[in-house]
């Protein structure tokens, strides 16, 4: 599926970074110290290639800068967002509705191959 590539090459990063640095391979055998070494090298050589690639496809041009409003944003945008809030956690519905509310701004980065996920977010 077309739709998937992105979110699967993105799944794939974040595998190869969470095990970088964790040897493959029995270290007291010399022949597979040395599998180790190639097979570590290798998943280097991917990691690098990818991240140059999601760097280009994630460039600032390419992003969709959407406004998010309580009223007009889907729903599960929302609560992606509000899952995600780190700085000043959310209390309630009332607190939320209260931050994306008139008078209020909040903007969020999406990529064309991930509609629903907002990327980065401010408000």
């Amino acid at each position: 599926d077309r739709d998937l590539g992105m979110p699967f090459l993105v799944e794939l990063r974040n595998d190869i970074r969470m095990s970088r640095g964790t040897p493959r391979g029995d270290d007291k055998e010399g022949g597979k110290n040395m599998e180790a070494a190639v097979r570590t090298a290798n998943v280097k050589r991917m990691d690098d290639d990818l991240r140059r690639m999601l760097s280009e496809w994630f460039s600032a041009g390419i992003l969709e800068l959407r406004r998010i409003t309580y009223d007009d944003t889907p729903a599960a945008i929302i609560e992606k967002i509000a899952r995600k809030e780190a700085v000043h956690p959310l209390r309630s519905v009332d607190d939320l509705r209260a931050r994306l509310g008139p008078g209020r701004r909040c903007f969020a980065f999406f990529h064309p191959s991930l509609p629903g996920e907002p990327l980065v977010y401010v408000h």
